[in-house]
């Protein structure tokens, strides 16, 4: 806990002044953080100095009682809350809204005092710092004092911050593999390309989720401002070549062979291929988590034959969580990128680090298993130094070499390079 966890939180507040702190959802040495006075009083308040506010999670202060069964009812899970230093409860929607919480601080901060659970003096200090920072915000001044109500619209996708979310794009892909006996990649935009895969046409699945307005005058859930792989490498290439297209797959999950000699064709017709592969929300997002770290549905099979029928192919890899590679990196006539969630810029980005008119390649920030690992190790056991049948975990821990495809920190460039000292 203090070699890891906590330098990065002494950081942001002492060393960054962070004004807001979120509790989470889960416990600390059997204490859920949002009553764990440990951290949110003696650790963040009398050791660091920190003076601003502290929010719960949504829902993490009913997960106090109905999950942690820390306390018996809701009454003694705000209690709990309260006096041991969480200042709001998040997400006080109505109960039956998506994100509602059920409000308890509103429903049983009463029932709390009175069963003497917490004072009002506790209520009265959460009160204090919860408005504090809205005071420190100007907003209780006049609007014409704060600045914030008078920020240009035309600041907003500005140039200047569109450049940088670009590069910023640029910056996130990791090069794992650029074939063997020779690079794939660069590839060359005069020769025709096949763009293929069920995330080759993707927009939405670029993003990740929790998001906000996308595209300008629409509603949070229209990306059609977004461009996909195909279309920004349909637009990079131009009229120089052909740019041709199969899903080979439907969707990610999917098991259906149909579509798989329509793919191999237009893999065989063309000169180089990109094939784009990975996750969606559909199978990882808050609140749930995969158990199967490989490629689902018949992705593996679909990359085998697209391979086969192309020796100048790249696999682009769409996803949050790590995906198991194992049959790929043992391909040899193969690229593979690592693109993550890119982002709103995604697609441009993929296609211009793909054609050579970028070299900002970047490096793993976390550790590559093999599809074993996760049946191997009980992944519910989060001590991190090695114990028992256990190897441990993260790059500082994480028991050698075993079962590691590609480890953390790992990532190629075009460009080679010697390491001396």
């Amino acid at each position: 806990l203090a070699s890891t966890y906590l330098p990065a939180f002494r950081r942001s507040i002492v060393e960054g002044g962070a004004q807001g702190v979120m509790c989470s959802y889960n416990a600390i040495n059997g204490v859920p953080s949002c009553a764990n006075s440990l951290l949110l009083k003696d650790l963040l308040r009398d050791t660091w100095g920190f003076n601003g506010y502290v929010t719960s999670d949504s829902g993490a202060v009913t997960d106090i009682s109905n999950n942690h069964h820390y306390t018996n009812d809701l009454t003694g899970a705000v209690g709990a809350a309260l006096s041991n230093g969480c200042d709001v409860e998040s997400a006080p929607w109505p109960p039956n809204h998506p994100w509602g919480t059920g409000s308890p601080y509103i429903k049983y901060t009463g029932d709390a005092i009175k069963e003497k659970l917490m004072t009002e003096d506790d209520l009265n200090l959460a009160l204090y710092h919860a408005l504090m920072i809205r005071f420190k915000l100007g907003l209780f001044d006049p609007v014409d004092d704060q600045p914030y109500w008078h920020v240009d619209p035309d600041v907003v996708r500005s140039k200047e911050h569109t450049d940088l979310a670009m590069d910023t794009t640029l910056q996130g892909f990791v090069l794992l593999k650029n074939g063997e006996a020779e690079p794939i990649l660069p590839f060359d935009k005069s020769t025709s390309t096949a763009v293929i895969g069920p995330l080759a046409k993707a927009t939405s699945d670029l993003l990740g989720n929790y998001l906000g307005q996308i595209c300008p005058g629409t509603d949070s859930g229209d990306t059609s401002c977004v461009t996909s792989p195909y279309d920004a490498i349909k637009s990079l290439i131009g009229d120089s070549a052909d740019v041709s297209y199969a899903a080979g797959l439907e969707n990610i999950k999917s098991m259906d062979k149909s579509g798989f000699d329509d793919a191999v064709k237009v893999a065989t017709n063309a000169d180089q291929v990109v094939l784009i592969l990975g996750l969606d929300s559909s199978i990882e997002r808050e609140g749930q988590d995969r158990d199967d770290i490989s490629l689902p549905g018949l992705q593996s099979d679909l990359a085998k034959l697209i391979i086969s029928a192309n020796p100048k192919t790249v696999v682009v890899l769409i996803n949050g969580g790590m995906v198991a590679i194992d049959e790929l990196k043992e391909e040899k006539n193969v690229a593979i990128i690592e693109a993550f969630y890119p982002g709103f810029y995604g697609g441009e980005a993929l296609a211009q680090t793909m054609f050579g008119l970028s070299n900002r390649w970047g490096k793993l920030p976390a550790t590559i298993y093999d599809k074993t690992y996760t049946t191997r190790y009980n992944m519910l056991d989060f001590g991190m130094a090695p114990h028992g049948d256990q190897p441990g975990r993260t790059y500082r821990y994480g028991g050698g070499t075993d079962g590691v495809l590609y480890p953390f920190g790992y990532g190629l460039s075009y460009t080679n390079f010697d390491l001396g000292f």
